[in-house]
């Protein structure tokens, strides 16, 4: 039997630097298919993760976790068909005030203690842009947003967990044709004082 892979999209508008998608890769922790209640289930823990930390993020910014999931054959990538969760609000308002700095905030890393590869596996989520009031006056992260981060993190896991699902790391299929994908359960995600950035080709 193959592994599905369950993929959930996170839209973010609303920046100067443009639009933004996060993706979270997850499935089920017994291998079971994924089912139109996990795909609930699922979208409705990782909105929660981010509407519990609206304050740090600008009220320009809309984030919304898109209800169309896509469902994936882990080894080969193969896209197997669509399912639409059905948990509802999808969407989250940024609630923060003040100044904020286009490309700048927070990254959670996302850690597994199964090797891929030679190596860990490791994955992350930008958690930007972030307002003025998220970050001390030396540049780092306040010691709040840190906090309020890593436990979005571990609630996603644990809602997930309670359910019988579990945030992967994706190790993408290689060759022609492709195979090989595997996929490693998330055990922690973290969040480093330090700031993270993106950049664009453009600038």
């Amino acid at each position: 039997m193959a592994f599905e892979l369950a993929v959930t999209s996170v839209n973010l508008s609303g920046d100067q630097g443009g639009l933004g998608i996060s993706r979270f890769h997850w499935n089920s922790v017994a291998g079971n298919p994924i089912a139109q209640a996990d795909c609930n289930a699922a979208n409705a823990a990782i909105r929660q993760m981010y509407q519990s930390n609206n304050n740090f993020w600008p009220q320009d910014i809309t984030l919304v976790v898109q209800p169309v999931v896509q469902i994936l054959e882990a080894d080969t990538g193969r896209l197997d068909r669509l399912m639409t969760a059905v948990a509802s609000p999808n969407t989250v308002g940024g609630a923060g005030t003040g100044n904020y700095s286009v490309g700048i905030g927070a990254r959670i890393n996302w850690k597994s203690p199964f090797v891929i590869g030679r190596r860990f596996a490791r994955s992350n989520t930008m958690m930007i842009p972030l307002v003025a009031s998220s970050f001390q006056t030396n540049g780092l992260l306040a010691s709040g947003t840190v906090s309020g981060l890593n436990s979005a993190a571990a609630t996603l896991i644990t809602a997930l967990t309670a359910v019988g699902l579990q945030l992967v790391v994706w190790h993408r299929p290689k060759g022609d044709p492709p195979a090989g994908g595997v996929t490693a359960g998330i055990g922690v995600g973290t969040v480093p004082a330090t700031p993270s950035g993106l950049r664009s080709r453009r600038t």
